[in-house]
């Protein structure tokens, strides 16, 4: 009983250190910004929202839309299934939704991601789930817990340099109180990614129904894609792209949404790579340049 109380104690100590450390270090972890971002997104009645995945969750800053009280409920990986399930989210904890802005990428369809789920399906109903394998209650909750032991444990060496006093890196990823995700580099010029244009039925299937649910609740919807280099686009032809815009607008023609797909590089070029800190997310002033952008867009041009 000793040996074990011993243990048990010993892992609540490191637990505790590994989040401390890790946050110090390398910012919140991903289960934290999910859960920072799901508390945060109804702390406040905010009646203007963002959702998309990574290249919205860094590229969007509220901060710039002066004439709504907007959050940025995006995350890394998350497609028009996360989207859907966060829109019910919002209108479960009566949020006042009068605009809703989603991101597109030429990928976007083309996926659909689980490498959140040990957070997800803690947060979304048991419907989320439907759409992959089928697991029983015991593996998920198995799931859950290793993804989150694996990540302590990948806190190791955070833990060493906190014990070792060792001074915090000057620049750390973090999670802005408006739900942005602030991150900085600098782009590789001679970098490309190959993209998969393929179109899930799941997913379209998603977009279609935060579309009726928008007009549904009086919602005023847009899409919009961010800004592109020659790196993200150098793999796939002008036709692919042409066909993909062709569809979205499809998707809004029969609606009042008809007008509100913003293509940022259809309508300004590509971008140089300078404005990137990777192949895919813009640099924190650029996204600021962005975010004015669709402000300008959207509302005016109202500062």
């Amino acid at each position: 009983l000793m040996i074990f109380l011993i243990v048990v104690l010993l892992i609540m100590v490191y637990n505790r250190l590994a989040s401390i450390s890790s946050i110090k270090y390398n910012g919140a972890s991903t289960a934290d910004q999910i859960n920072m971002s799901f508390n945060n997104a109804i702390s406040e009645k905010y009646n203007c929202y963002f959702l998309g995945n990574s290249r919205i969750y860094r590229d969007i800053n509220p901060e710039l839309f002066a004439t709504v009280k907007s959050y940025n409920f995006a995350h890394d990986n998350d497609s028009y299934n996360q989207m859907y399930y966060k829109l019910l989210y919002l209108l479960e904890n009566n949020e006042k939704i009068d605009y809703l802005i989603i991101g597109t990428d030429y990928f976007q369809f083309s996926f659909l991601s689980d490498t959140r789920n040990y957070i997800y399906s803690e947060l979304f109903p048991e419907e989320y789930s439907a759409d992959y394998e089928n697991t029983s209650w015991l593996e998920s909750k198995e799931a859950y817990y290793t993804r989150l032991w694996i990540n302590k444990q990948n806190a190791i060496l955070s833990c060493i340099q906190y014990i070792l006093k060792r001074p915090e890196p000057e620049i750390v990823n973090y999670q802005k109180a408006n739900g942005q995700y602030v991150v900085d580099g600098e782009a590789d010029p001679n970098a490309i990614i190959d993209r998969d244009y393929t179109v899930l039925d799941v997913q379209y299937d998603y977009f279609l129904r935060i579309i009726e649910l928008c007009e549904k609740e009086n919602i005023q919807l847009f899409v919009i894609m961010p800004p592109l280099w020659e790196g993200e686009i150098k793999t796939h032809s002008d036709q692919e792209r042409r066909e993909f815009n062709n569809m979205i607008n499809d998707a809004l023609s029969e609606t009042d949404y008809r007008n509100n797909y913003i293509n940022y590089s259809e309508e300004m070029g590509v971008s140089s790579y300078q404005d990137f800190i990777d192949v895919t997310h813009l640099k924190p002033t650029t996204a600021d340049e962005f975010s004015q952008y669709i402000n300008d867009r959207v509302f005016g041009g109202t500062k």
